[in-house]
């Protein structure tokens, strides 16, 4: 996002790609070392795009005198700024339902904090908001969100289809993909040439799958119903936004949180 991106570099000015084209070079080193990227990649970048010339090794003797370090010391002070800023995130919005890589990104990216990836999903499951090894989480995300995807993903599918993929030098071949799947003779093709063989182990494979899950899809049906219940008597909406969605799965889990203590 190039508010997050102009919070986290404080470069007010980037071009069409989205790179920095303005800053003083320590600026735009700290950029790029915020981005996650490898020394070797930070180097090509600068000298490609910014014309700054370094060696490895300068870049990274720059990046200690900057006082950037890839793996910080996470004392008390760090982890107490972590989980204060994890906090506040969090009460931001539903964007921490992506998961704990999406807040250990966010540490890096926005607030320039490096603590390993396990202590921020520690956190995280501490506070209540998101623990993918919490069966009620699971299914409650899957309740919230997966029409909301859904409803994006055939979006993403009808403009995808019907747009026209341009001739080029790669063995892709033009046309409209539409077109080209329910059409085939149109360009030269034959709807029989993409039938593959499927190997019997692999059909076992998939029927062994289907039969062995039917224990859990009743379970999943049970949730679902007692979601649907939960907002039938509370007066809740389905969501069609992704932050709609990340506030009805909060609200469903402190219902479903409050029904297994209770029992």
């Amino acid at each position: 996002m190039a508010e997050d991106e102009e919070d986290l570099n404080r470069l007010n000015n980037f071009d069409r790609e989205g790179l920095p084209n303005s800053g003083s070079e320590r600026e735009i080193i700290e950029y790029y070392f915020h981005k996650g990227f490898e020394y070797k990649n930070i180097v090509l970048f600068l000298q490609r795009y910014h014309g700054i010339r370094l060696s490895e090794r300068t870049l990274k003797r720059r990046l200690k005198d900057f006082g950037l370090k890839r793996r910080e010391l996470v004392d008390e002070n760090v982890e107490g700024r972590a989980r204060d800023i994890i906090k506040e995130e969090l009460s931001a919005g539903p964007d921490s339902l992506n998961g704990y890589r999406t807040m250990w990104h966010i540490l890096r990216l926005r607030h320039h904090i490096n603590v390993p990836r396990q202590l921020v999903a520690s956190i995280m499951k501490e506070s209540g908001i998101l623990d993918m090894t919490n069966d009620i989480h699971k299914e409650a995300l899957w309740f919230c969100f997966a029409d909301v995807f859904q409803t994006d993903l055939d979006k993403a599918k009808q403009h995808w289809n019907s747009h026209r993929i341009r001739k080029s030098h790669e063995t892709t071949v033009p046309g409209v993909p539409d077109i080209l799947y329910f059409l085939p003779e149109q360009s030269g093709g034959d709807r029989q040439d993409c039938l593959a063989q499927v190997p019997l182990c692999k059909l076992e494979e998939v029927e062994q799958q289907i039969l062995g899950g039917s224990r859990e899809e009743e379970t999943d049906e049970v949730w679902e119903e007692y979601f649907h219940y939960v907002m039938e008597n509370n007066g809740l909406t389905y969501p069609t936004t992704i932050f709609e969605a990340g506030e009805l799965f909060q609200s469903l889990v402190n219902f479903a949180t409050g029904l297994t203590e209770a029992n």
